[in-house]
């Protein structure tokens, strides 16, 4: 777990001098300080909830953190295709929908990545989590088939956020 938490220090030091746009030792100095002290003050609230990133960058975890990427990537990318062939067509046939989709995710962390990553999808958002976390209220720009629409978001976002919360 010692190893994880010094891939995150590293990775946030290196997003925090991506975020001020500069490479120099005291902008890498700043970021390794601020990561510390973010993932001290997350250690301390709640500490079994901040462990699915820590998780994730285990080496049997690796392989469940690449496949959601690569899934996000490739929805996100024909998310906007399919978004922009509906907004740019002359007649707008769209077939929105409501979708209550089950889930299994029991870490509140995992359950908050699964509704952000559907609402960055283009085309659908997720609209309410139940009061029980055992499942999500989606809204579909556009879906032919609700049933197909649930499979491929367990299939392709929830399957590998369980995989990490394991």
């Amino acid at each position: 777990m010692m190893a994880a938490h010094a891939v995150i220090t590293i990775l946030l030091a290196l997003m925090w001098c991506l975020l001020v746009e500069r490479f120099d030792a005291g902008a890498l100095l700043a970021g390794l300080l601020i990561a510390v002290g973010v993932q001290w003050v997350f250690r301390r609230v709640k500490g079994a909830e901040t462990h699915l990133f820590a998780r994730a960058f285990l080496p049997s975890k690796m392989l469940a953190l690449v496949k959601l990427t690569v899934f996000f990537t490739y929805e996100l990318i024909l998310s906007n295709i399919q978004v922009a062939i509906v907004v740019l067509s002359p007649r707008l046939r769209v077939r929105s929908a409501l979708i209550e989709l089950p889930i299994e995710l029991e870490n509140d962390l995992a359950i908050t990545a699964l509704a952000n990553l559907i609402s960055l999808t283009p085309g659908t958002v997720t609209v309410d989590v139940a009061p029980d976390r055992k499942s999500l209220t989606i809204h579909c720009l556009n879906v032919s088939d609700i049933e197909a629409t649930k499979e491929t978001i367990k299939r392709k976002f929830e399957k590998p956020l369980r995989e990490l919360e394991r």
